[in-house]
């Protein structure tokens, strides 16, 4: 079968490998469709393809010379030119085979699966029970296939814990952003969805958004102000891949007195500590997907919480985003930018390196 790599040049490439092997407690899913992330894979190509830069492989070279000897620094850098990091982490697909230990799931159920370790770019991959949904016939197979991305996006919301009719302001609206301010008017949450890109902006207005503001160096925020008769936002929940222009001193300059600020994604975290410490904003950096994720005994040996501890897994919140979307309510269709097939995965990845596309699907029917 075939599946993505990044290789150690940073050139994403198709390979031939075996076929997974079906595991305790797993079911074996023939993919149908898969999201690629535009934040997360984007930048994994774009550090690999710094990294692979002659000048940083020489300066590399020449510190693993003098620290472990010739012979060292030959094995190691030889030893790279076969590496390669799979991609992918959201997909759907059939479920071509099911575990004995696995009662509710049989041949031919649709299934949402998730999981940088399991759902990969590839025609077959190994799901353990607790990283997959079922999807009803109801939902759009390329909607479904975003599962990840909506999880995340919903446990950014849980984590800003938005009560009825708060203003929250998300910052950054790229797919995770688009996804956060839909799910924060189904809240029925006052939305001011703010990015430097116009048409990303009116996109989230026509999604549900209140209100939207374009972002540069001379944003002062001053109708947000007027917005929340001089109060300050309830929450912000910060989805932009980027800090330039102060915009963190400048959202939590927006923030009412204990406030929420929850940090969505990977971005150079230097705090304004004297406003966050003047306001006393409660900051939390969410993790993924929701309770469960990074956790083996969860991931891998389905292992459950108990519910009164734990009410919303990463699970159960990919079986909300699955629900929303069968009920209309949640619409990930005027996210995606563009579809692709799972053969032409270059082509899939141009068009992410190119930084104005939002989803990008690939097909692998085609």
């Amino acid at each position: 079968m075939k599946q993505i790599f990044l290789n150690h040049k940073g050139h994403v490439v198709l390979d031939e490998v075996a076929m997974p092997t079906l595991g305790k407690g797993q079911v074996l899913v023939k993919v149908l469709s898969s999201a690629i992330s535009s934040g997360t894979e984007s930048r994994s190509l774009s550090t690999t393809q710094s990294n692979a830069s002659w000048q940083r492989k020489a300066l590399r070279f020449i510190s693993t010379l003098r620290n472990d000897g010739m012979k060292k620094t030959y094995e190691k850098f030889n030893s790279r030119k076969n590496r390669r990091v799979p991609l992918g982490y959201s997909c759907i697909g059939e479920v071509v085979d099911v575990a004995e230990d696995i009662s509710d799931v049989k041949k031919g159920d649709i299934v949402a699966c998730m999981g940088a370790e399991y759902a990969f770019h590839a025609e077959y991959i190994a799901v353990p029970r607790n990283l997959f949904v079922t999807v009803p016939s109801s939902v759009a197979v390329e909607e479904a296939s975003l599962i990840t991305l909506g999880c995340i996006a919903l446990h950014a919301l849980r984590n800003a814990r938005v009560q009825l009719g708060e203003t929250v302001m998300v910052v950054g609206m790229g797919l995770i952003g688009q996804m956060v301010s839909q799910l924060l008017t189904l809240s029925s949450a006052r939305v001011i969805a703010v990015d430097m890109k116009e048409d990303r902006i009116a996109l989230a207005k026509e999604l549900g958004a209140e209100a939207g503001i374009r972002f540069t160096a001379r944003t002062d925020f001053a109708e947000v102000d007027e917005m929340t008769n001089h109060h300050g936002v309830d929450a912000v929940i910060f989805c932009a891949g980027s800090t330039k222009f102060n915009v963190l001193e400048k959202t939590a300059q927006i923030c009412r007195d204990r406030a929420r600020f929850v940090i969505v994604g990977c971005i150079d975290l230097h705090l304004p500590w004297t406003i966050f410490y003047q306001k006393e904003l409660d900051m939390v950096v969410s993790r993924s997907t929701g309770p469960g994720r990074h956790d083996t005994l969860f991931e891998s040996q389905n292992h459950t919480y108990p519910r009164g501890y734990i009410r919303w897994t990463e699970q159960e919140n990919a079986q909300e985003i699955i629900h929303l979307l069968a009920s209309g309510k949640l619409h990930f269709k005027p996210l995606i930018t563009r579809t692709f097939s799972f053969r032409d995965a270059e082509s899939a990845y141009n068009q992410l390196l190119r930084g104005d596309s939002l989803a990008i699907i690939l097909d692998y029917t085609k």
